[in-house]
């Protein structure tokens, strides 16, 4: 699957070097400003990258309700697993962002109640988290309905086998 291998090529992409060096810098507050929207941006990547492994998990069932070869479902199977730990990695670094900026919006309300800009911050975290709340469920349904999809296909497969046997299935 090297669709998937670039995808998680593009998301280290997006760390920034301070991120990958771990240091702090000294910012003036537009350059906070900045920094803080930027985090928003990648939590926004983050979920869409989510949502287009939602879709390749969709198009999954699609080829499951079609195959035909038991060595297809055993691909199916190994695509569905490198798309679950894609999502699952990508999720909590999104978590891990949403988290951090929660917890720095929180700090901003203590000091400044009433400024508007943490209001803008408060609502945009808020929303965000629903956001990623909203798309995780889509994603973990479009997962079960895929191992739903496998396991009524063996279902399937062993009635027909029993039925050749002459034994009957309730």
């Amino acid at each position: 699957m090297s669709q998937l291998k670039e995808k998680r090529a593009t998301a280290k992409e997006t760390e920034t070097p301070s991120k990958k060096r771990g240091k702090k810098e000294d910012k003036s507050p537009k350059q906070e400003e900045g920094d803080y929207i930027g985090q928003f941006d990648a939590v926004k990547k983050n979920l869409e990258h989510i949502k287009a492994n939602t879709d390749q998990v969709l198009e999954l069932k699609k080829r499951v309700q079609m195959m035909v070869k038991d060595s297809d479902e055993k691909e199916i199977s190994s695509d569905l697993e490198d798309l679950m730990s894609d999502t699952k990695a990508v999720a909590l670094k999104a978590k891990k962002t949403l988290d951090a900026l929660e917890t720095e919006t929180a700090k901003l309300k203590r000091s400044d109640p009433t400024s508007s800009t943490v209001q803008i911050r408060v609502n945009m975290a808020s929303s965000s988290s629903l956001k990623f709340q909203e798309v995780m469920r889509a994603y973990q349904t479009a997962c079960e309905s895929v191992k739903m999809a496998l396991t009524k296909r063996v279902e399937r497969q062993i009635r027909i086998g029993m039925h050749s046997f002459g034994v009957l299935w309730y």
